[in-house]
């Protein structure tokens, strides 16, 4: 069967990815929005109390979650240009500053209206290390968003450097910056603790993992449904551990923070994303995850503003019954469904279809177009 008939759309678009970035973002919604505590009623202190409590608290890893945003971000941005396709500077980064900044001109002023903690200080406080604010700024969203810029900023030269020496060397250099940053923070239990200006470093290997993905894609093939749901558990099962070494350490280990386990994650997500694409690739019409997830940068933005607003301006106007803590779980998750399919028709999308036009404007000829 062609590869273009298995693979991808005809526009280039590669089959999965909308629905990998929507279940990204949900699990990034349900670590920020945890459930009501459904083992408050089991003994502490036994053994089984131990396994269900740890087993409950660390079912969804949202910094798991971001580091699939960064493979598939690499994959999206690479691809394009892994035939030696030719990158111009001014529509390559108006392109993404403008898709990946107009939501966010939107959504920070109406953050800071409704004073939504998170984000107000993360605002206030671009520090090297806050290590010291982060049960205030981890559910913030912003720290991966720096990220993700300043990869804008470098894969033009990044790619310069892959073409005359291939991926390795850059890999091997990303691998030790990032190892230094690691080892100058052994505290950092969360990525973003190693600050603004040095978190984007720590994600960079894992970035350029979704890079070295987009060359050796091509003709998927057959993937069968036992092995597609190996994957998913063995992923899922090492976002969990990732998440319970980093706060409850075994065996005494000191190096044990999720930038350090979430390292050697993203190089485990490469094998299971192909996967889910080759699962994909045969089904020729899109799925409702794929669908919801044209709206991922919206959900991903914006929920901690449905969050807030649930929180903390809805939720002191309901009787008692309706503010109990699954009814009001409820609620809020109405409230991001709501707020986000809002956020998303009328700024996500004309922000994204303004900046592929500018992209396209600018290019001195027809140049290829991110994926993302």
């Amino acid at each position: 069967m062609p590869e273009s008939t298995v693979s991808k759309s005809p526009s280039g678009w590669v089959h999965g990815l909308d629905a990998l970035r929507f279940i990204s973002a949900v699990w990034v919604v349900f670590s920020h929005l945890p459930f009501p505590d459904p083992v408050a009623a089991v003994e502490k202190g036994t053994w089984f109390g131990t396994i269900m409590r740890g087993l409950v608290h660390n079912l969804f890893n949202g910094q798991a979650a971001v580091i699939v945003f960064f493979v598939i971000s690499g994959f999206c941005i690479h691809r394009p240009f892994v035939h030696g396709a030719k990158l111009s500077l001014r529509a390559f980064w108006t392109q993404r500053f403008l898709r990946i900044g107009l939501p966010l001109v939107v959504a920070l002023p109406i953050a800071w209206w409704l004073k939504e903690e998170r984000i107000v200080v993360y605002l206030a406080t671009f520090t090297w290390n806050r290590a010291d604010l982060v049960h205030t700024v981890n559910a913030s969203v912003l720290w991966s968003l720096i990220c993700e810029t300043v990869y804008y900023l470098l894969y033009p030269a990044l790619l310069v450097l892959r073409r005359r020496w291939g991926w390795w060397p850059v890999l091997c250099g990303a691998g030790m910056a990032a190892f230094v940053v690691l080892a100058t923070f052994p505290s950092a239990r969360l990525v973003q603790e190693h600050g603004n200006f040095l978190t984007w470093i720590v994600g960079l290997p894992v970035w350029l993992a979704g890079c070295v993905l987009a060359e050796s894609w091509g003709r998927p093939s057959p993937v069968r449904q036992v092995e597609l749901w190996s994957w998913r558990v063995g992923i899922w099962a090492a976002s969990i551990v990732s998440l319970a070494v980093a706060f409850h350490p075994p065996f005494g280990l000191k190096w044990n923070g999720m930038g350090w386990t979430l390292s050697v994650f993203g190089w485990l997500c490469l094998p299971w994303i192909r996967a889910e694409l080759a699962g994909r690739a045969a089904q020729p019409k899109a799925g409702p995850l794929e669908r919801f997830g044209a709206a991922t940068y919206s959900i991903y933005v914006f929920h901690p503003v449905c969050i807030n607003l649930a929180k903390n301006h809805l939720r002191p106007q309901l009787p008692a019954g309706l503010a109990a803590p699954w009814p009001m779980w409820w609620i809020t998750m109405a409230a991001i469904a709501v707020g986000t399919a809002a956020f998303y028709f009328l700024v996500e999308r004309p922000s994204h279809r303004f900046a592929r036009w500018a992209g396209r404007a600018l290019a001195p000829t027809r140049t290829p177009r991110p994926d993302a």
